[in-house]
């Protein structure tokens, strides 16, 4: 209801905006230009359907009526050929046809391949999370918290999820995607680019998209580092049914000037925060909280709540305490040991958490645990960035970005 009043509220803003069949038929405007000939297209045979449906249906009515059965009057004999009017009823349709076939084709040749020099991005779906590795490496470090499940105002959206990674990406500027999942099929669906594309295991799929220039319709962003600027929302969802959570499995792509794309791709390469912040920012960013709550409250994993340092019961009798060499084996290897009352249906994060990033995600699972020892809880708080600062946080490669920098999406996003 609240939905339907913010829709109402705004209406008058959402038809000055943009086309009124672009209102009417898909919500709003598409936002890259093979969006915009795929809605072209589609109004196209649209019309052309309503045209004809109601050439034929008038026809009908008048043919029924001028031609009806009149009593002491014989039927004349029916015409067998006509030339001219079979060569139109041909010729016409045809050149209708033909059009659909070759503006059809030439949008998904636009929709297909991207032009030379597109950004070029490496995206994994798994249940029941998106996650974009930029062209050198970073990850995102920034999410969202959403709420609610419609438009509550020009370029803002809200739908029911828990945290979804934001994606940032200059305007104007063309991206591929290229695209793998590492368990089921999952389907990329951005409604505002008209376009979707399944994501399978053990293939590549490509996604590509140019985004339209930012306007001076666009939302202003207070940011407290990179000072104002212009920016647009886009959703991501799945649309293909992968499991429990598939209605949650979405994401942010967020179109911003390209200075201040470059700029967080600066921020996104550099780790920051403590042991215990960075590795909340891992589990974010591989999916984690998907499965896993923090809060004790039931889901499809083991809550994380005063798991590390205590003893659970297994599948196969066994009982073991969640001790730091325990947690290693079930994020690399999940299916050696099962809790009891849950599914193995974990995928392995061997090569995807390094080592390090394994150390900050037990750093953080300690600061959930009652049963963590004082010193332990103490190590987790430490900034191996800060001047003097010290700590274990694993062996192996610095990991792709971390300290939190969540964002409320429950009313008008606050800075990244």
């Amino acid at each position: 209801m609240n939905a339907m009043n913010a829709l109402i509220g705004n209406l008058p803003a959402l038809l000055a905006t943009a086309n009124l069949q672009d209102r009417l038929w898909f919500g709003d405007g598409a936002f890259t230009p093979a969006g915009g000939q795929s809605d072209w297209m589609f109004q196209f045979i649209w019309w052309c359907s309503v045209v004809a449906f109601l050439g034929l249906m008038i026809l009908m009515l008048w043919f029924s009526f001028r031609y009806r059965r009149r009593k002491d009057k014989a039927a004349p004999a029916s015409p067998h050929h006509n030339t001219i009017l079979e060569i139109t009823w041909t010729i016409v349709p045809t050149i209708f046809f033909a059009v659909m076939f070759f503006e059809g084709f030439r949008g998904y040749i636009n929709m297909s391949y991207a032009p030379v020099g597109a950004i070029e991005c490496n995206l994994t779906a798994r249940q029941w999370q998106w996650s974009l590795e930029y062209p050198s490496g970073q990850i995102t470090t920034e999410f969202a918290t959403t709420t609610g499940g419609a438009r509550a105002a020009e370029n803002e959206q809200t739908f029911s999820t828990s945290e979804s990674p934001i994606w940032y990406f200059p305007d104007g500027q063309p991206v591929l995607l290229r695209m793998t999942s590492v368990d089921v099929i999952h389907s990329f669906w951005v409604p505002d680019f008209r376009m979707k594309q399944d994501v399978f295991p053990n293939r590549y799929t490509s996604y590509t998209f140019t985004p339209e220039p930012l306007t001076e319709s666009a939302r202003l962003m207070e940011d407290e580092e990179l000072g104002a600027y212009r920016y647009r929302d886009h959703l991501l969802f799945c649309a293909e049914y992968c499991g429990d959570d598939h209605s949650e499995m979405a994401a942010i792509i967020r179109i911003v000037p390209q200075e201040i794309y470059e700029a967080k791709l600066e921020i996104f390469g550099s780790p920051r925060g403590t042991l215990a912040e960075r590795g909340k920012l891992v589990a974010q960013q591989n999916g984690c909280f998907s499965c896993h709550t923090v809060d004790g409250s039931s889901n499809t994993g083991p809550t994380w709540q005063n798991l590390y340092n205590t003893e659970h019961q297994y599948t196969d009798g066994t009982t073991v305490l969640a001790d730091d060499n325990h947690i290693r084996e079930s994020i690399y290897v999940p299916g050696a040991k099962v809790r009891a009352g849950f599914a193995n249906q974990m995928v392995s994060y061997q090569g995807t958490i390094s080592t390090e990033q394994l150390g900050w995600v037990i750093a953080y699972m300690k600061t959930l645990s009652d049963a963590t020892p004082e010193a332990e809880l103490a190590a987790t708080a430490v900034d191996p960035d800060a001047e003097g600062g010290e700590g274990e946080a694993g062996e192996g490669e610095a990991g792709e970005g971390a300290g939190e920098q969540a964002e409320s999406m429950e009313g008008t996003p606050s800075g990244g």
